[in-house]
């Protein structure tokens, strides 16, 4: 499906109206829009199998996301992201020590006595078999992401 170069103008226009108004007034709002008009032009592209254009429009999107992650305030203050980066911290230092040393799910079971600790040992073992064997590490993940859970439920 092949479209008129006036189609495509117009398509151009809308998206150059749309970053205008964005760089005008960086905030959530006009970065959504903008959002949703690059994947709007994306799509037409797609539709009208323009690919070298098609590419370039995904090029546009990590510019914009680029630009909107340096122009816009975020919304969480800073503190809050400096304790959730320390809390991921420590989960991952945790991992670490529980992967290195089984003793660890003692300390697992005193801070949360609800854990199901035979399967924290199995993913520790398939985390250790996965690395010895090069294998990707989903067990690896999965262990992070319970000990997530058990943190978040001891918040709660």
């Amino acid at each position: 499906m092949l479209c008129s170069a006036e189609e495509l103008l117009q398509k151009n226009l809308a998206l150059s109206n749309t970053w205008q108004r964005y760089q005008a007034t960086p905030s959530f709002e006009s970065f959504v829009e903008l959002a949703v008009s690059i994947n709007s032009f994306t799509e037409f592209l797609i539709d009208k199998s323009i690919t070298a254009l098609h590419h370039a429009s995904h090029q546009l999107e990590q510019v914009a996301l680029t630009l909107f992650n340096k122009d816009v305030a975020h919304p969480l203050p800073q503190a809050t992201l400096d304790d959730l980066s320390e809390r991921m911290h420590a989960l991952e230092r945790l991992r670490t020590r529980f992967l290195e040393d089984e003793k660890v799910v003692g300390e697992i079971a005193t801070a949360h006595p609800g854990a199901d600790l035979q399967y924290l040992r199995q993913l520790r073992r398939n985390a250790l078999k996965e690395k010895a064997e090069g294998k990707p590490p989903r067990a690896y993940r999965e262990l992070f992401r319970v000990l997530r859970e058990l943190e978040d439920q001891a918040d709660d």
